[in-house]
């Protein structure tokens, strides 16, 4: 287990409480929507770009792909704006917002973008342009402190917050973020990968299924080697060898899926919608818990 000093815990506690609080207020609704459902203008995920998932600092030609989600857009152009700052500490209660962060830096300040076409479900993936960590000097410091990190806190590494503001209208828009991981560790965390078939439908590769009105099983497939195993240091100097636990995301856009998140290899169910969309879109993400993500999408 990470040891966390007196001032986290407190950080910690407080940041928990916060979140049981905005999760007490914003449940009790029988019109909330299911989480699996696309049915809405959303931000599913967001991975770096390529294979790695962890950078050292000062590393450049870094980009991050968000995958958007916007069903009910039509092919609408939506505008968007990317800015990075050094993690203000989003993971101890900290907003996830650049604002008043002295390492503010704006990737950029205007563009549009069209998520896919009607063949994904207007599903696509916005990737930013390349940009660079900045060097030690900066990322390793706390910028509500202006205190350097601690060692272990350096190798186990800090985050690059990259926020994307999506616009659709005066009144709709989303914010999301992406926290790079920076380390001094010389073995640094790759993305997931699904195997191959990444999804099998009622037990066969889903590309090759046919859809019925029928029920069927649903199981995503992570790639051998895929949970990666790693050393995490603590506070006191010694160390703990951990293996990530991956999970998956199962999402669509009608229908009904009986588990939101499961484990890879773990056997899910989709009933479909009646009648069926003229499309019917699956999206499966694989995350690693340290900032690796790998994203399957199908479209039917």
């Amino acid at each position: 287990m990470i040891r966390l000093d007196s001032n986290q815990r407190r950080a910690l506690r407080a940041w928990t409480a916060g979140i049981l609080l905005v999760f007490a207020a914003g449940c009790g609704s029988d019109d909330l929507p299911d989480y699996f459902l696309l049915d809405r203008l959303r931000v599913l995920g967001a991975n770096v770009t390529g294979s790695a998932a962890e950078f050292s600092a000062g590393d450049a030609g870094i980009t991050v792909d968000f995958h958007i989600s916007d069903p009910k857009g039509a092919g609408r152009s939506l505008s968007y704006s990317l800015e990075a700052c050094v993690d203000p500490g989003i993971g101890f209660g900290a907003t996830p917002t650049c604002a008043g962060n002295p390492t503010r830096t704006v990737i950029t300040a205007s563009g549009s973008f069209t998520p896919g076409s009607a063949a994904t479900n207007y599903y696509g993936v916005l990737t930013t342009p390349a940009f660079s960590v900045p060097a030690a000097g900066v990322i390793y410091v706390d910028p509500a402190t202006g205190l350097t990190r601690a060692t272990y806190q350096q190798q186990n590494g800090v985050g690059y917050l990259v926020l994307l503001t999506l616009t659709a209208s005066s009144t709709e828009s989303v914010t999301a973020f992406k926290r790079v991981i920076v380390s001094t560790k010389a073995t640094k965390n790759q993305n997931p990968t699904f195997a191959s078939p990444a999804l099998l439908f009622a037990g066969v590769d889903a590309s090759a299924y046919s859809l019925t009105s029928d029920y069927f099983t649903m199981v995503a497939n992570a790639a051998t080697g895929a949970a990666e195993s790693y050393v995490a240091e603590n506070a006191d100097g010694t160390t703990t060898n951990m293996t990530e636990k991956l999970t998956v995301t199962w999402l669509s856009n009608a229908g009904s899926i009986r588990y939101s998140r499961t484990d890879p290899a773990f056997e899910n169910r989709y009933t479909p919608e009646s009648p069926a969309p003229t499309k019917t879109s699956f999206i499966a993400i694989l995350r690693d818990e340290r900032g690796g993500l790998a994203v399957f999408a199908l479209h039917k």
